[in-house]
């Protein structure tokens, strides 16, 4: 091989003697790629699986008993060395309406409400949406005020686990 301005591609015949030399086969990867098809995103998602602990997938359901009942649906609380990354927080009332549902989380002194919706309709939706960082010792929650005997709830939370 003679030398040549950086920039300047190989010939099929170096390429083949430098992946002979490097790796003791002729058969060469696409061009461009310098691996095999698909490990490219084997690799990305073995690095973002390193990155994450585990991914939080939840969908509760809880039933009140009883009027007027405030009800709080706590998720699971942060745990030391770790961050929750809150993608969407969501909750309704499948079977009347309440006076006020409230998404939110506990920042280890009092809680944050994010949204608050007075009366929303059967099936009407309270959520956010974004990305919110929790720490240790925090969680979240959705407190549904006013429910009826036999309400059905629901909540869902999409997030995902981080080690820090």
């Amino acid at each position: 091989m003679e030398d040549r301005e950086y920039g300047v591609p190989k010939t099929e015949e170096e390429r083949e003697a430098t992946h002979q030399a490097l790796y003791g086969s002729s058969n060469l990867p696409p061009r461009g790629t310098g691996q095999n098809p698909g490990t490219i995103l084997e690799c990305a998602a073995q690095l973002i699986v390193e990155k994450l602990d585990e991914s939080m997938r939840a969908d509760d359901t809880l039933n009140l008993a009883g009027g007027g009942v405030t009800e709080d649906l706590k998720f699971e609380v942060v745990k030391p060395r770790r961050e929750l990354i809150l993608e969407f927080l969501a909750g309704y009332n499948e079977t009347s309406a309440c006076t006020i549902i409230r998404v939110g989380y506990w920042n280890g002194h009092r809680f944050n409400w994010l949204n608050s919706q007075p009366a929303p309709l059967r099936y009407e939706t309270v959520s956010i949406s974004g990305r919110i960082h929790l720490r240790e010792g925090m969680y979240p929650v959705i407190r549904f005020v006013g429910g009826t005997d036999g309400d059905d709830l629901y909540a869902a939370l999409n997030g995902y686990w981080i080690k820090t």
